[in-house]
């Protein structure tokens, strides 16, 4: 595993597209203010223990209710924080976050489009230790490869945390596709049948091609970006004493379809260079749907609908 990482500043914009060309990823050091940092932590530390908060986990796919640990961090992800309505000050400050300019100025730089739009997101507390993918199996734009991915640092990572990884160089080869990739119907189902068989193939993938991976125990404010063929994914916790504080987040330049699903009425965010959901009716009706299929499945007993969690599979080491 390959420990030394490679920074830029903002201010070399050519350096930045051709690392990212040659590598599949970079990393812009210093790029998210600590004050956006610290308000969100704030605002998060006030609502991670009410009893009435629950989120949809993208480790899981399904609405949870926090599961703390002793040290105080949550154990699954969040997908969509920005969303959950019924928290204003909490998803502001994750907004706030995500769209920040200097995020944009660097997608600019690595897209050569001036606007994009906010696709999905999460907020990781502790690591849930990711199983290695590449983004173009789950979203993608039309023609596909033009999505990025970013992780933001919120926190100095540790390198016990449990950090995020890439597999340099690995977005030049084969490309895993889900098998019914025309459709934009099935939502999550579309992506359950052949999963595994994705996650074994992925893995076989890098056994073959000999590829190396690289962690990435970052600063504060570090922002690391990535293309969607590029395989990536984060190591269990190894000490439980600490926390790995992250968002990610996926954008495509905005004069491009999504390659799966349909694409929803975006507005202008107070980012005049990004454009997130516009229809705040559907997103409440979102919010109202997790809390009814959260009691739901405490009835029925539902386990993870699909699973990203390291842990549940006997075949990884580290």
């Amino acid at each position: 595993m390959n420990t030394s990482i490679t920074k830029f500043t903002i201010d070399n914009a050519t350096d930045i597209k051709e690392y990212y060309q040659c590598q599949g990823y970079v990393v812009i050091k210093n790029l998210l203010s600590h004050q956006k940092i610290d308000y969100f932590i704030k605002q998060y530390e006030k609502i991670k223990r009410n009893d009435l908060f629950i989120y949809y986990s993208q480790s899981v796919h399904r609405p949870l209710r926090p599961r703390i640990t002793p040290e105080g961090f949550i154990e699954e992800s969040m997908e969509r924080p920005q969303d959950l309505k019924f928290f204003p000050s909490f998803s502001k400050a994750v907004l706030n976050c995500l769209i920040d300019q200097a995020i944009s100025d660097v997608l600019s730089i690595l897209s050569s489009s001036s606007s994009h739009t906010l696709w999905q997101n999460m907020f990781f507390d502790k690591s849930t230790g990711t199983v290695e993918h590449q983004d173009h199996y789950y979203l993608d734009t039309n023609p596909p490869g033009n999505l990025i991915g970013t992780w933001y640092a919120l926190e100095d990572i540790h390198p016990e945390s449990g950090c995020f990884f890439v597999v340099p160089g690995s977005h030049k080869g084969p490309v895993i596709s889900r098998k019914n990739s025309s459709s934009k119907k099935e939502g999550l189902n579309a992506l359950v049948s052949d999963h595994d068989q994705m996650r074994k193939k992925i893995t076989n993938l890098i056994r073959e091609k000999n590829y190396e991976y690289k962690a990435f125990p970052l600063d504060k404010g570090d922002v690391l970006f990535w293309h969607p063929y590029t395989i990536h994914g984060a190591y269990n916790n190894h000490n439980p004493q600490f926390s790995r504080k992250s968002f990610t987040g996926h954008f495509y330049p905005s004069h491009l379809e999504k390659l799966y699903d349909k694409t929803p009425l975006l507005k202008q965010s107070s980012n005049p260079n990004i454009l997130i959901r516009a229809n705040d009716l559907r997103i409440y009706a979102w919010n109202v749907k997790q809390y009814a299929v959260y009691f739901l499945n405490k009835l029925i007993g539902q386990e993870a609908i699909m699973d990203m969690r390291r842990k549940s599979y006997e075949d990884y080491s580290e």
